[in-house]
């Protein structure tokens, strides 16, 4: 008995699925690259975004965050993000801002004259959590000199 074998026909298409996956991935891998890098950075903000609402409801609920314990708390929130209490890839800032007005100079015992502040919004009290060494807030950076242990500001007028 003979055994019948068939014989691959070659008509000259032979590289031709190798180019069109060659030009198809240059388009292809980089964007699925892109894609997944984009979504990655998508999770981040998501998370980022979480972090200051929660640190945000609670400093507006009086949560002392002055307390190494609090920060922690803002750490945890943080998880995978890289932040630490001093430290890290991040930097949380609270800030409780007011704007001075004639009831806060009179209770100084400074007329409207003498009261720099009067009519602007001053910071009284800043805590900062991770790494201090990053950007700076855009509300302005309190003298160091004028803040006490807790992060509150002895002189805002």
């Amino acid at each position: 008995m003979r055994v019948m074998r068939k014989r691959a026909r070659f008509d000259g298409r032979t590289g031709n699925a190798i180019i069109e996956f060659a030009l198809v991935s240059t388009v292809s891998i980089p964007l699925l690259v892109g894609t997944v890098t984009v979504g990655h950075l998508l999770v981040r903000a998501i998370q980022v975004t979480q972090v200051s609402r929660d640190a945000g409801h609670m400093y507006a609920r009086y949560v002392d965050f002055s307390l190494p314990a609090n920060q922690e708390l803002i750490v945890r929130l943080a998880r995978g993000l890289g932040m630490s209490r001093t430290g890290g890839y991040g930097k949380v800032i609270l800030s409780k801002v007011m704007k001075v007005g004639p009831e806060e100079c009179a209770g100084a015992g400074l007329s409207l004259a003498e009261c720099t502040n009067y009519n602007f919004p001053v910071i009284l009290q800043r805590i900062v959590i991770g790494n201090a060494n990053l950007r700076p807030s855009a509300l302005g950076e309190p003298n160091p000199s004028l803040l006490d242990a807790q992060g509150n500001v002895t002189n805002y007028l």
